[in-house]
């Protein structure tokens, strides 16, 4: 209901928006759909993406959007996945939405295993996994997924993130874009087969072929399709039944982990035919039969066990400007 009514007003509950944060300049502007800050508010260090909607006609279309599906993601809560803190709207109310999360110090996966080499690998794939699992149990699609949109906490945990700039998706048609077009999604090296088809969309299997590309990328510390330079190749290979662990023959596989087990692991998710692609589900499984390599078990975690959210939570509700009759509200209920 919360989400049905956050789509139809273009409103966000107070509780989810920040009224007053101090930003500098931004630290990062090259990524397509955002800026990137760094704040810090209640004690802790927030990383606020400022969105780039686009032109002034398409803003409020995109906002609805935003309205439904960042609720959405308010309610995931997963050891695996990248909280939700809330939004800001930056300059005014509708120019430009940023989206609030906690700030990585380790920054993501790629970055973290150039500057921690001897780091074992195959955790940061068990916590992968098992971030995706709980999304597609929770039919969310993030449509996505490559190791710059896997961030490292300072637990040295795997988090899903980067939902602002994919195609967040549930089975019930819900779309996060930051764009106001639907683009091919064929245009990048994690992206499935199957989305060079000329309406793509992705879901649950796409992300399977995109999570063997992640899982490749960390535990060899190469791109996929590494070999090839360009779209077109990566087509040509694809279309021949190539997969993206080709390489040239004197690439360096920066670890040993890529063995025949995470081999054929990963060979499954890349299935030419998506309904012979693992799940999500029986990879955890096989992940787990292989020997205990997790970091900490995978666990959803509700937000009152989450300390910094809900601190954070406590401050911005003490801030509100709306004060609230709960014996009125006891009535309304009690009717």
């Amino acid at each position: 209901m919360l989400c049905d009514l956050s789509g139809e007003s273009s409103q966000f509950p107070r509780h989810y928006v920040f009224k007053t944060l101090e930003l500098g300049k931004p630290i990062d502007t090259s990524g397509g759909f955002c800026d990137v800050y760094k704040v810090h508010y209640a004690k802790q260090n927030l990383c606020l993406r400022a969105l780039r909607l686009g032109q002034a006609s398409e803003v409020i279309k995109t906002v609805k959007r935003y309205s439904r599906e960042t609720i959405l993601w308010a309610e995931l809560e997963h050891e695996n996945i990248l909280p939700f803190y809330g939004l800001f709207h930056l300059d005014a109310p509708l120019t430009r939405i940023c989206l609030v999360s906690p700030w990585m110090e380790n920054g993501n996966v790629v970055r973290y295993l150039e500057m921690n080499t001897t780091k074992p690998r195959k955790p940061l794939v068990c916590d992968i996994a098992r971030g995706l699992e709980y999304l597609h149990g929770q039919d969310v699609v993030h449509g996505d997924l490559k190791g710059t949109n896997i961030l490292v906490d300072n637990m040295g945990r795997a988090c899903i993130a980067d939902f602002g700039s994919s195609s967040f998706q549930t089975d019930m048609s819900l779309s996060l874009m930051t764009t106001t077009n639907s683009t091919a999604h064929r245009a990048d090296r994690w992206a499935a087969p199957e989305l060079s088809e000329d309406t793509p969309k992705p879901n649950k299997l796409t992300d399977i072929w995109s999570v063997g590309c992640v899982f490749f990328e960390v535990l060899t510390g190469l791109l996929p399709f590494s070999k090839y330079q360009s779209t077109r190749q990566i087509n040509r290979v694809l279309d021949r039944g190539g997969l993206p662990d080709e390489r040239n023959p004197d690439s360096i596989i920066s670890s040993d982990e890529y063995d025949e087990g995470m081999r054929n692991l990963v060979h499954r998710c890349w299935a030419s035919n998506p309904q012979y692609r693992l799940t999500s589900e029986r990879i955890v499984h096989d992940l787990d039969a292989q020997g205990p390599t997790g970091n900490a078990g995978g666990n959803v975690i509700p937000a009152r066990f989450d300390p910094e959210k809900q601190h954070l939570r406590d401050v911005m509700r003490k801030i509100q400007d709306v004060q609230i009759d709960l014996n009125k509200v006891k009535q309304i209920l009690d009717r």
